[in-house]
This record gives C-alpha cells, structure tokens and sequence, in this order.
C-alpha cells in the first residue's frame, strides 16, 4: 500500500511539472526550488539577460527568436513565424550550462534545445556546440539586448 501511494504520489508530481508552463516561481514546490537555486549557482551572470534575432525559416520569412535567460535557472523562449497565420508561441523551462553551450529543456515535452555562449551573443548548435558553418551561419546567432 505504501509503495502504491508512492507510485501515484511520483507520478502526480510528473504530471504537474510536465503540465506547467510560464508560471511565477512562488508557486513552485519546494523540492523544485532547490534543484533550479543549485543549477543557478553555476550560471556566470554575464549568461543571463535577453537575446534575440531572426533565424532561418523554411516555410516562412523567418523566425524572430526572443531568448530570455533567468538568474533563477529558468529562460523563457518566444518564437514569431514571420508571414505565417498563428505564428507565435511562447515555452518556459530550466537551463543547464556545460563547457560554453546553454541546454534548454521543456518540462512539458523533454524537448532540448542547444545554444552556444559567444561574445555577446548565443548561436543555435548542437548538443556539443557545434554551430552552422554553412551559407547562413550567421543567421543562427541571436544578440544580447
């Protein structure tokens, strides 16, 4: 009976982060705070702020990108599809930082997505940094406002 109760209880918890989107930190569970306040602590403050830029879009005129890194371990990342009919959507979760490359992960889906740390900017990559070195390389990078 206890292991059952544990069992639901671990999978209530799943749930609920994987349901949460964009929400005030306040009403995190504390178990969420600490594990988010350690992942802060390795987080260099020059990391965070907002970055943004238009990257590349194979259906669209492009994709205006807004990263916004948080001190508390959290970002925010909004995407506006230029010349497309709904064309935006907004995704919150927590950051990881290894050797020069931001790891974004949504709770909702496990989805990650890489940015490299540049000078002042960020570049979309690869889980190990590896950035487009291609024609268009440049388009991938998204400044620091």
């Amino acid at each position: 009976m206890v292991n059952s109760k544990f069992i639901l209880s671990s999978a209530l918890l799943l749930l609920a982060t994987g349901l949460s989107s964009c929400t005030d930190s306040s009403k995190k569970k504390t178990e969420q705070q600490e594990v988010v306040e350690v992942v802060s602590e390795k987080i260099a403050p020059q990391y965070v702020g907002t970055y943004e830029g238009t990257l590349p879009c194979a259906d669209c005129d492009g994709n205006k990108t807004t990263l916004v890194i948080l001190s508390d371990g959290t970002y925010e990342l909004k995407n506006d599809y230029i010349g497309k009919e709904h064309n935006s959507y907004t995704e919150c979760g927590t950051y990881y930082m290894k050797d020069g490359v931001i790891e974004l992960v949504t709770p909702s889906s496990g989805r990650k997505t890489y940015y490299k740390v540049l000078n002042e900017s960020v570049a979309l990559c690869d889980s190990v940094g590896t950035l487009n070195d291609g024609e268009l390389a440049d388009k991938y990078i998204l400044k620091k406002k």
